[in-house]
C-alpha cells in the first residue's frame, strides 16, 4: 500500500510540480487584456472608463486604422448623444404634474 501511495505521490510531483510554468496571454500583467464587450462599453457609454479604449486603439497608419478610429469616435459621439436623450426623457417623465 505504501509503494502505490508513493508512486501517485511521484507522479503527481511529476506532473503538476515539476511542470514548467505556462506563458500568461496578457504579459504575466503588463498589458491589460482586450475585452471587446468592456471595450464597446468604454467606447459608447460615457462616464464610465474601464481602462479598454485608453489601452487599446487602432493604429492609423494600418489600411483600416483611420476609418476605425473615426468610427470609434462617432460611436462615442452617438453614446453622448442617446445617454443626454435618455436624460432628458428620464428627468421629464420624473416632473410633476
Amino acid at each position: 500500500m505504501a509503494v502505490v501511495a508513493e508512486t501517485m505521490v511521484r507522479r503527481w510531483w511529476t506532473l503538476r510540480i515539476r511542470r514548467p510554468p505556462t506563458a500568461d496571454p496578457c504579459g504575466d500583467g503588463q498589458v491589460r487584456c482586450f475585452n471587446p464587450v468592456f471595450y464597446a462599453v468604454d467606447t459608447v457609454v460615457p462616464l464610465v472608463t474601464l481602462g479598454q479604449r485608453s489601452a487599446w486603439y487602432p493604429n492609423r497608419a494600418a489600411p483600416w486604422g483611420a476609418a476605425v478610429d473615426t468610427w470609434l469616435n462617432l460611436a462615442t459621439l452617438l453614446g453622448w448623444v442617446l445617454s443626454s436623450i435618455f436624460l432628458l426623457s428620464f428627468t421629464r417623465l420624473a416632473r410633476t404634474a
